[in-house]
């Protein structure tokens, strides 16, 4: 992991079984491991990455030495599927990938737009 890389924050959502935020990040880099730290260069708020989302009906990038959270949806149709792994295509040629998070010392999450750094 390079230290002072940025990622940015796309759409996020709170989980109120969990204390983790889900959020789209998209980066260059090989893969976001368990422990690395996100700092908003604008906030100065901090998270921590806990995993990253994979979906059993998706083919999609794998980085090595990433912990995956396995995610499983139903669908009332084929059309339905196949267009959540477009979706999932699409987002993810844009280099756009699904983390589970983890706020310190507070419970916001990443604004749309918002630029993390990798402290």
């Amino acid at each position: 992991m390079i230290i002072n890389s940025i990622v940015i924050a796309y759409e996020s959502w709170n989980l109120s079984s969990q204390e983790q935020i889900l959020v789209d990040l998209k980066h260059s880099l090989n893969g976001l491991k368990k422990g690395t730290t996100l700092k908003s260069k604008s906030r100065n708020l901090i998270w921590k990455v806990n995993s990253r989302t994979i979906f059993v009906q998706a083919q999609q990038k794998r980085f090595e030495g990433e912990t995956e959270f396995t995610q499983h949806f139903s669908f009332r149709s084929s059309d339905d599927i196949s267009k959540f792994m477009k979706m999932i295509a699409v987002k993810e040629a844009q280099e756009i990938y699904q983390y589970g998070i983890i706020p310190i010392e507070h419970d916001n999450k990443p604004l749309y737009g918002e630029e993390l750094e990798i402290i």
